[in-house]
């Protein structure tokens, strides 16, 4: 039985995004496929759908989390908006890969413990990702190093 390929909404399309995730989730196309992204910028957003052929492209973030085509959202915005999306995707009923902490305040949220009670929809291949999506950035910056 071939693998279904999850469906990705990205959030947040600045430097982190374009240099680790999109190009490694194209990589990876035959496991994930990038669908939506938002950004504040719209020229960021624009730029990143045109090069990746993203038929959703929006300054909203929550017209991403919202999308019934998407499997999977990667929080990848300021710290600040962490919590909020992450607890709003996963009410939507999506899985989350979230770049950094949940809160700015690193003090675990009453909301967070409930949400991740309630989901049981973590995967091995989300697992995969987040491997992978680590050794592209150990090796990108053993190369800046260089």
């Amino acid at each position: 039985m071939a693998s279904k390929r999850l469906r990705v909404g990205i959030l947040g399309a600045g430097e982190v995004a374009q240099v680790i995730h999109l190009p490694t989730l194209h990589l990876l196309d035959h496991l994930y496929t990038v669908v939506a992204i938002s950004d504040v910028s719209r020229k960021t957003v624009d730029f990143c759908a045109t090069h990746y052929e993203l038929l959703i492209a929006t300054v909203k973030s929550y017209n991403v989390i919202n999308e019934p085509n998407v499997d999977v959202i990667f929080v990848l915005t300021s710290d600040e908006f962490h919590e909020a999306y992450t607890i709003a995707a996963l009410k939507a009923g999506k899985h989350v890969m979230l770049e950094k902490s949940l809160n700015i305040e690193c003090t675990e949220c009453p909301e967070d413990r409930r949400c991740r009670e309630d989901s049981s929809k973590w995967s091995k291949s989300l697992r995969r990702l987040h491997e992978t999506l680590c050794t592209q950035h150990q090796r990108s910056s053993h190369q800046s190093e260089s």
